[in-house]
């Protein structure tokens, strides 16, 4: 009898250990960091996918792909992302990570970021030739494309307005159906 008691606790023991194993490699597998805040002032929070509570956002910590971020009043974020790209929001800024994809090799970068409501600033600082590489802000009444530029975008009740503050590049911004290109030291308004 004391033979198949051991092979059985051997057999759990080894079943443990691979369970354990197989939830590492999981744990490991979990979502991608895509950027990180690199400075934090005041209250901001962060809402992860899949999260129905926001929780505070720190200095270093990572940010993903469908996260929520939103800030207090006289607060702000600074966040870096993989591909070199700032984005910095406003006191009382809320933004969506919608999508990003960065993949080097290939020269392509995709990002779409919602701003709900706020203020937001953009240093798209590279140029990614690959097929498909936009950065994009989207708002309730427009899109912003911005590329190799520095910009600022904000959206409240009265409609979105952006402002091409760099030195260098071109913004489109889409708004009821019509394109504008704003060259360095432009900016536009689409009324709600």
């Amino acid at each position: 009898m004391i033979r198949p008691i051991l092979c059985l606790r051997v057999l759990a023991a080894v079943h443990g250990i691979l369970l354990g194993a197989g939830a590492v490699v999981w744990a490991q597998q979990g979502p991608e960091t895509i950027g990180v805040a690199t400075a934090v002032q005041g209250v901001v929070s962060v809402m992860h996918a899949g999260s129905s509570v926001p929780a505070p956002l720190a200095v270093r910590q990572s940010i993903f792909t469908k996260d929520t971020i939103e800030t207090g009043g006289q607060s702000k974020i600074k966040t870096l992302f993989q591909d070199d790209t700032m984005l910095t929001m406003g006191p009382q800024a809320r933004v969506e990570i919608a999508e990003y994809l960065h993949d080097p090799d290939q020269h392509v970068r995709r990002m779409t970021v919602k701003l709900v409501h706020g203020t937001v600033r953009v240093l798209v600082g590279r140029t990614f030739a690959g097929l498909g590489s936009t950065f994009v802000v989207q708002t309730g009444t427009a899109s912003i494309i911005a590329n190799a530029t520095y910009c600022v975008v904000w959206s409240n009740e009265q409609g979105t307005g952006v402002a091409n503050i760099g030195t260098r590049g071109a913004v489109s911004f889409v708004a009821g159906g019509r394109l504008v290109m704003l060259e360095p030291g432009f900016y536009a308004l689409a009324q709600a």
